[in-house]
């Protein structure tokens, strides 16, 4: 799927996420409830407790790939930073993430020269990253 997500920061600054979503993972949305995801008879099969226990073989050539976006001025190294922390956002919305089978990737960049709690935006951007990931299955 194909999800986007912004989370203001303060009243002036954005954080905004645009990805695409083929994770090897389970989907699940902000309450903790399954979205997407593998499925036997109809019913979500939680890949992560699956994997586990050995009842089925991990998939291949998955990924989830993005960008996170802000219109604060940011440092390179605050940048990468960014993108790092970005990564929660894969965590909180997929399980298992970071798999050996998924290419996950996400990237960020300053388009702007706003200031905000630098803190504030790393929680902000994961946070969109969820959450667009959410958006990608119409959540």
């Amino acid at each position: 799927g194909l999800g986007s997500a912004t989370v203001n920061v303060g009243e002036s600054v954005k954080v905004s996420a645009l990805v695409i979503v083929n994770a090897l993972g389970d989907i699940y949305d902000e309450n903790g409830n399954i979205i997407a995801g593998a499925r036997i008879d109809g019913k979500f099969i939680n890949t992560a407790q699956c994997m586990l226990n050995k009842s089925i073989a991990p998939g291949f050539g998955n990924t989830t790939i993005g960008v996170v976006a802000t219109d604060a001025l940011l440092t390179k190294e605050q940048a990468n930073k960014l993108a790092s922390c970005a990564h929660d956002g894969l965590a909180m919305a997929i399980r298992p993430a970071h798999t050996m089978y998924d290419g996950d990737t996400l990237f960020a960049l300053s388009a702007g020269e706003k200031a905000a709690d630098f803190n504030a935006i790393l929680a902000a951007g994961a946070i969109a990253v969820q959450r667009a990931i959410i958006n990608a299955f119409g959540v």
